[in-house]
């Protein structure tokens, strides 16, 4: 059957192609760059930082404000991975400072992934706005990451043929408000 809206998970690597087939009608998220195409209309909603997050009693960290970069390196984590890649940009950012941390579980999902950290010694990077979401779901505790992690934009990417498409229009106002209030 048909219709309705459908949340997929794809690469960022994907979106332009898929977009471009009709494979979707729109993508959401830290897109990155895209290859120049004018079909595809870009837009910023708004700006994302990291934050840790970590069990409340976690036993090295629980009274903490901010993770050091140290503290980060020497932590067990869990990655977000719901493509099975190997890294994301907490990763790519730690490589440019010379570091890596040590990965010791990979999920497909932020809401499983903080469920396990409520209960472990283990440490989880998300975006600021997931991680408060979850906080008061799960009983963990955001804690600020570490200066040089990088700062990343949020973006709404659709392909120009459905600028002027009403239902269209009314689903990309709709995700702009939420992106205001996020």
């Amino acid at each position: 059957e048909s219709g309705g809206v459908e949340i997929v998970v794809v690469g960022a690597s994907d979106v332009a192609q898929r977009i471009g087939r009709g494979g979707f009608d729109l993508a959401l998220g830290h897109i990155g760059e895209l290859e120049e195409d004018a079909a595809l209309v870009a837009e910023r909603l708004f700006e994302e930082h990291l934050v840790c997050v970590v069990a409340g009693d976690h036993p090295r960290l629980a009274r903490n404000v901010a993770v050091t970069l140290d503290e980060l390196r020497r932590e067990g984590h869990i990655l977000i991975t719901p493509e099975g890649r190997p890294g994301d940009v907490v990763d790519a950012a730690l490589r440019q400072l010379g570091l890596t941390r040590r990965i010791v579980l990979r999920v497909p999902h932020a809401a499983t992934a903080a469920l396990i950290v409520a209960r472990t010694d283990l440490v989880l990077t998300l975006p600021s706005t997931v991680a408060q979401r979850l906080e008061p779901m799960t009983g963990v505790r955001v804690l600020e990451a570490p200066a040089g992690l990088p700062k990343f934009s949020f973006e709404l990417v659709y392909h120009a043929v459905n600028r002027a498409d009403p239902a269209h229009a009314w689903l990309r106002e709709l995700i702009r408000e939420i992106a205001q209030r996020a």
